[in-house]
């Protein structure tokens, strides 16, 4: 509930933020809107994006099944949809075991060599990817072909993509993923990593009616 209520709270600041940038450019001197980072968070362009995710969020989040897999899925299209990620993957592992694709959508548009990284039923052993296994009980991590778990950067090199940000959480005895990548062409991913954090929280804690009530009154859960 706390990460629900928070998640609220920057969808009505960010969404406050694009719509008063709006009015400002209407009678600006032709300075477009700050980009620089604030104690309160991102500002300019990356907040814009921040805004644009949450809002498509919530609003398929409300109009999803009550079922993991689905809640999940509206989450990442959101994010695919807005960033113009490159591909995106829904998985799951059960008691432990390897980390299974259950839905995705993979759109390489780069030249690869035999990449199957994002088909639906392909499995990958937990223990070759740690940083994977450490957020399936809660979290998020960020990578790049030049940052972030060795694991991680050699599978973004095989699938032909250049950062992903993933986030995970524990429902019963499975440990679900929600993974976004992106190439040259999507918008960076790396200060949106937190806010996948808190999607996947929201879509794993809040039932569909106590959710769509809440995002009417945009600050209440």
């Amino acid at each position: 509930i706390t990460a629900a209520r928070a998640l609220l709270r920057l969808a009505d600041a960010a969404q406050y933020r694009v719509k008063r940038n709006g009015r400002d450019l209407g009678v600006s001197s032709g300075v477009g809107p700050s980009t620089s980072t604030t104690a309160a968070g991102p500002a300019g362009p990356e907040r814009d994006i921040m805004a644009e995710v949450v809002d498509v969020a919530l609003g398929r989040l409300a109009d999803a099944e009550p079922v993991v897999l689905d809640r999940l899925s509206a989450v990442a299209t959101a994010f695919h949809d807005v960033t113009d990620a490159g591909a995106w993957a829904v998985s799951v592992s059960q008691r432990g075991g390897p980390i299974t694709i259950r839905r995705n959508l993979d759109r390489p548009r780069y030249a690869r060599s035999g990449s199957n990284a994002f088909q639906p039923g392909t499995a990958f052993d937990l223990d070759d990817y740690p940083a994977t296994c450490e957020v399936l009980t809660g979290g998020s991590f960020h990578a790049s072909l030049i940052s972030g778990d060795d694991a991680e950067r050699g599978f973004l090199a095989a699938a032909g993509y250049v950062e992903m940000i993933a986030a995970g959480q524990t429902v019963g005895p499975g440990g679900w993923l929600v993974k976004i990548c992106g190439d040259a062409l999507s918008e960076p991913l790396v200060s949106l990593e937190p806010v996948l954090r808190l999607l996947v929280e929201v879509a794993i804690a809040i039932p569909a009616d106590r959710f769509s009530s809440s995002r009417s009154v945009g600050s209440s859960v």
